[in-house]
């Protein structure tokens, strides 16, 4: 066998083995998404019930922003007794040179309430949470004390509570 033909050979058999690998792959997606979809809601939902343990409903998911968010996709508003509104909650998303964060946040008064991390991809995702989430739910400091081995993945989060704060803050008419 010549050289020419090793090589188509070789090339050919590459070419094979990356259609069955792409096609497992696609497989493998079309077989998972829904139970991903799934998992996701779930999450969601136990998210809405950590951030604003008061509310007895959540409105249906909204996304009428009053400006181009660069980490908002949604919103709920939630309901105590008597149809009441307590406050809203958002999901946000971001992400920096050490990954991704999603998170819900919940604003009431125009203040900052609690926070849960939906997925957490930063490199110093660990060090993140207790140096930096932890604290700030037990009180312990308030969303502006970045100080933790993850700076860049506090400050991100300290971004995305604070632009859903600013939109709180268009949609109840308050310039704060």
């Amino acid at each position: 066998m010549s050289n020419k033909n090793k090589y188509l050979v070789c090339a050919l058999t590459l070419c094979a083995i990356g259609a069955v690998s792409a096609g497992l792959i696609a497989l493998t997606n079309e077989i998972t998404h829904d139970i991903i979809i799934e998992n996701e809601n779930k999450m969601v939902k136990k998210a809405l019930e950590e951030v604003l343990p008061d509310a007895e409903k959540f409105s249906e998911e909204k996304n009428d922003f009053s400006f181009t968010p660069n980490y908002l996709q949604k919103y709920y508003i939630a309901y105590g007794n008597n149809d009441e509104q307590l406050g809203y909650v958002y999901l946000t998303s971001g992400s920096n040179q050490y990954g991704q964060i999603k998170m819900m946040v919940s604003i009431s008064n125009n203040e900052i309430g609690q926070i849960s991390i939906v997925s957490n991809t930063q490199s110093f995702a660990s060090t993140l949470e207790e140096g930096y989430i932890v604290p700030y739910q037990n009180g312990d400091i308030s969303i502006e004390d970045v100080k933790c081995g993850a700076t860049f993945g506090a400050k991100l989060i300290k971004e995305m509570a604070e632009e859903a704060r600013y939109d709180y803050s268009l949609k109840k008419g308050d310039d704060n």
